[in-house]
């Protein structure tokens, strides 16, 4: 899989620009969320419950990428190391058992609406 099409870059446009993942990093960190419990009181008045915090704890999972942008096939067949330039970038994948793979899903974002890839085809 691979993403081609015109590309600007330094103001120089590329017709056949070859556009392919090079590193992908699966990461989950635990997040804690912060709550405080208002005071309730009871019906004379008194503090039933004193206000106090709890904590609970959730997952934040992203996938961090790197992209080599080649100026077209031939040249990253001849030479996979002689790239012009890579782009870097996060996102949150969707991890449900219907969920796509984390390499489809960065197709998909890399030619998400408003992307400098967004107008590039899938090959």
């Amino acid at each position: 899989m691979a993403l081609q099409g015109e590309l600007t870059w330094k103001g120089l446009t590329i017709s056949n620009a070859y556009v392919m993942p090079h590193l992908m990093n699966y990461q989950e960190d635990n997040e804690p969320t912060h709550t405080v419990v208002a005071e309730t009181l009871n019906e004379d008045g008194s503090v039933n419950v004193a206000e106090h915090s709890t904590v609970s704890w959730g997952k934040r999972i992203s996938v961090n990428y790197e992209v080599k942008v080649y100026k077209d096939k031939a040249n990253r067949d001849a030479n996979p190391n002689k790239f012009l330039y890579t782009k870097t970038g996060t996102f949150t994948p969707v991890v449900t058992n219907s969920a796509k793979n984390f390499i489809i899903q960065l197709y998909a974002k890399l030619k998400a609406s408003g992307s400098e890839f967004s107008n590039m085809a899938d090959i």
